[in-house]
C-alpha cells in the first residue's frame, strides 16, 4: 500500500506571501515514522505521567497531541519538528503535480504557513488514532467498569 499523501493549496489572504503555492505532504516511511514517534514520546515521557507506562509510538504520540512537543528540550523539539516538515514538498507548477521540488527552507515565506503545514504532516501520521478514538473510548469505559468491580484486597482466612 502506498504512503498517505495530501495536497494543500494555499488560497486566500490568510496565506499571505505563500498564497497560490501548492504543497505536497507525504507520510514518512514506516520505520522512519516509528523512530520519529518513539523519539518524541521518549523525550517527553518523563514529563507526562500518561506516557510513562505505555509503548512509545505514533499511537502514544497521537494520545497527547502535538502540544506535547512543548514539553521537551528545545534542541530535541527543533530536530523533530524539522524532520516532520521534511514530509512537505512544494509543487512549483500546479499544472505538473507529479513534480515536487526538493525541500528547501526558503520555500516558506510565512511562519503561519510552516505551522499549518507541519500540523498537516503531523495529522497524516496520526489520523489512524483519531479514527479509532471513539472505539477506544468505549473499550476504555468497559475496562474501567470491569476493573471497578474487582476486589481491592485479598480475602483474609476469616472470610
Amino acid at each position: 500500500m502506498a504512503r498517505k499523501t495530501k495536497i494543500i493549496t494555499c488560497t486566500g489572504p490568510e496565506w499571505g506571501r505563500d498564497a497560490n503555492k501548492v504543497w505536497f505532504i507525504e507520510e514518512m516511511p514506516t520505520l522512519q515514522g516509528e523512530r520519529w514517534a518513539r523519539r518524541v514520546v521518549m523525550s517527553i515521557g518523563g514529563n507526562i505521567p500518561l506516557l510513562q507506562d505505555i509503548e512509545p509510538g505514533m499511537g502514544a504520540l497521537a494520545m497527547v497531541g502535538v502540544n506535547a512537543l512543548g514539553k521537551m528540550a528545545l534542541a530535541d523539539a527543533d530536530e523533530l519538528l524539522e524532520e516532520l516538515l521534511r514530509c512537505v514538498k512544494r509543487i512549483p507548477d500546479p499544472n505538473k503535480p507529479d513534480f515536487k521540488a526538493v525541500w528547501i527552507a526558503d520555500d516558506f515565506e510565512e511562519i503561519a504557513t510552516v505551522t499549518k503545514l507541519r500540523w498537516e504532516a503531523f495529522k497524516i501520521h496520526t489520523d489512524f488514532f483519531t479514527r479509532a478514538a471513539p472505539y477506544l473510548n468505549s473499550i476504555g469505559q468497559m475496562l474501567l467498569t470491569k476493573l471497578s468491580s474487582l476486589p481491592t484486597s485479598r480475602p483474609t482466612s476469616d472470610q
